[in-house]
């Protein structure tokens, strides 16, 4: 494995084929081709960074609450917002922004262990009840984090404590 010190960098990035560095706000970084499993987890604050890299995720405008490496936990909030409903002035959040939620926090657990984003194989949501007038607060947790796929399960409260939504996402954790 080769790391190498990048000093005062403070910017990720990733070439749109996947390969290139991925610039830690540590000051390191690491070519994907090299070993993942030695790659420092990222912190809550390079979490909230590398969300910025995508237009999409930032248009969700998720803040990073926790990132717990030990327990390989991720928490966000994201505030409820016009385009995020159900029916015009409703307050009731429409399933899509709820999935993509999950899908982005999910995704994030693991690239809080593996240090780069990941290919979405697969995503399961089951709708227990509507969330109205609320922000949504996810945990995702790793349960798998696999050498070819990494599978994560999210907890979608409102901000009373409620459970409002269930997911499961797969992820291709596999370079190359």
């Amino acid at each position: 494995m080769r790391l190498r010190q990048r000093g005062e960098r403070r910017n990720m990035r990733l070439n749109a084929e996947g390969g290139g560095t991925v610039a830690h706000e540590a000051g390191f970084a690491m070519s994907v081709w090299d070993d993942p499993a030695h790659v420092p987890p990222l912190d809550r604050a390079q979490l909230q960074a590398y969300m910025a890299f995508s237009t999409y995720i930032a248009h969700l405008g998720l803040e990073v609450l926790r990132a717990d490496a030990a327990r390989q936990e991720v928490a966000m909030r994201c505030p409820m917002r016009a385009e995020f409903e159900r029916g015009v002035g409703s307050g009731q959040w429409h399933g899509g922004p709820i999935a993509a939620v999950i899908d982005t926090v999910a995704d994030f657990a693991l690239t809080m262990m593996l240090g780069r984003a990941l290919p979405t194989i697969d995503l399961r949501i089951d709708y227990l009840r509507p969330a109205v007038h609320t922000a949504l607060l996810a945990t995702a947790r790793v349960r798998r984090q696999g050498r070819s796929v990494g599978v994560v399960d999210v907890d979608v409260e409102n901000e009373a404590g409620v459970l409002v939504a269930i997911g499961r996402g797969a992820y291709a954790t596999r370079l190359g």
